[in-house]
């Protein structure tokens, strides 16, 4: 394989790793967001992407949600970018890690 196609890998690579880890980091945020609206007596209004209760909007803070996202993001991020690692030491030939 030439250079190039093994730098073309690796960049890909990283940015499939990266969407991948911001989409599971996002939808976490959101997907918590959506838990507290329901544990508040609201209704999440998905197109909107608010809490609406009997008295109105609701409002929610979204720090929790978006700390336990990206917590997340960078686990799934880490454990991608070290398979995808370890099947490129591998299929390089090398070992993978210390004996």
């Amino acid at each position: 394989m030439t250079r190039s196609a093994a730098e073309l890998r690796h960049r890909v690579a990283a940015l499939l790793v990266g969407v991948a880890a911001s989409i599971v980091g996002l939808s976490t945020a959101r997907f918590l967001q959506q838990d507290a609206c329901l544990d508040a007596g609201g209704r999440w209004l998905a197109t909107a992407r608010e809490c609406v209760g009997p008295a109105g909007t609701i409002a929610l803070s979204p720090t929790r949600g978006y700390a336990i996202g990206a917590a997340a993001g960078l686990i799934t991020l880490v454990v991608l970018w070290r398979t995808f690692a370890f099947f490129a030491q591998r299929r390089a030939g090398g070992a993978p890690g210390p004996r």
